[in-house]
């Protein structure tokens, strides 16, 4: 399940990829953002987005209602606080519940999810979830984007992310 696929209108990479994106420009990101939805509803892929509501309210509207229909919304501040202490086995246990139904239906899936956390569960827990995420993605056969405020990261963890993902 290793095949090339379309990642945006410009990108091919593995269809099974786990992708750590760092932005600094939220016009940028919001522009990938929908970029990625596009592309995986032109492919007829299914998508979960974990996302801020704010953000999601704005693009959501710039897809037809039949390509929303191929698009499932989770609130990320919902989806990542609801575990206090940030506990990794269980949001991964939580995602791949989420996404076991579609795996099931053997249809082709991309996630996107900005991840939000407490600062006090920064580096060690944050490159840990990365790690179990990348574990998840590559059992599910699934295409994943992590998305990262860089204003809310430091150095080390940026050259920690980027020494173990795939960069966008």
């Amino acid at each position: 399940m290793a095949d090339n696929i379309q990642l945006n209108n410009h990108i091919n990479i593995k269809n099974t990829s786990h992708i750590f994106y760092l932005y600094d420009d939220i016009q940028k990101y919001k522009y990938n953002l929908i970029s990625y939805i596009k592309t995986g509803v032109s492919l007829k892929h299914q998508l979960i987005i974990i996302e801020n509501p704010v953000i999601y309210k704005e693009i959501i509207h710039l897809l037809t209602k039949e390509e929303q229909k191929l698009v499932h919304y989770i609130d990320n501040f919902t989806f990542y606080q609801y575990y206090e202490g940030f506990q990794i086995d269980r949001i991964a246990n939580h995602f791949t519940s989420l996404i076991e139904p579609l795996v099931s239906q053997n249809v082709n899936i991309r996630t996107w999810a900005q991840v939000i956390w407490k600062k006090e569960f920064l580096i060690d827990s944050l490159v840990s979830f990365e790690e179990k995420a990348d574990c998840c993605v590559n059992e599910l056969g699934i295409m994943s984007v992590c998305a990262y405020s860089s204003s809310q990261l430091n150095a080390k963890i940026q050259t920690a992310f980027m020494k173990k993902q795939n960069i966008l």
